[in-house]
């Protein structure tokens, strides 16, 4: 296999997220989500036998606007942030049109799920986050 060409793509951006019946806590609670943010980048190799390998990175940060469990505002505030790294492997297919197809596998780790919350009745902001 003979290097082909080397990839740096990288990305800026937008994102949604909604959730309803979020965190396994029954379908009464719906969070609403304002502005988000996403970062990305992967760099990697194309052989010449359509084979390709990358790792991939992806940093995703979504304002929150409420959280209610039932009626109940119970957060005004806040934000959901998510820190998420790949190993992806991809086999392009020669096509005559000018989309090439593709298939792939990958396997990802999540660093870190990172969520904050400031009371809708007042006080500290409270700060809830799971890293491995």
């Amino acid at each position: 296999m003979h290097l082909r060409q080397w990839r740096p793509p990288a990305g800026i951006g937008s994102s949604t997220f909604t959730e309803s019946g979020a965190f396994s806590a029954g379908s009464g609670l719906s969070a609403e989500f304002g502005g988000s943010r996403r970062l990305c980048g992967d760099i990697g190799y194309r052989y010449r036998n359509g084979w390709a390998a990358e790792a991939e990175w992806n940093y995703r940060s979504h304002k929150l606007s409420s959280l209610c469990p039932g009626g109940a505002t119970v957060a005004r505030k806040g934000d959901f942030a998510s820190n998420i790294l790949l190993i992806n492997g991809l086999r392009r297919f020669m096509s005559p049109s000018p989309w090439t197809p593709y298939d792939g596998a990958g396997i990802g780790w999540v660093q870190e799920i990172d969520i904050d919350l400031k009371p809708a009745a007042g006080g500290v902001e409270r700060s809830y986050s799971a890293s491995t």
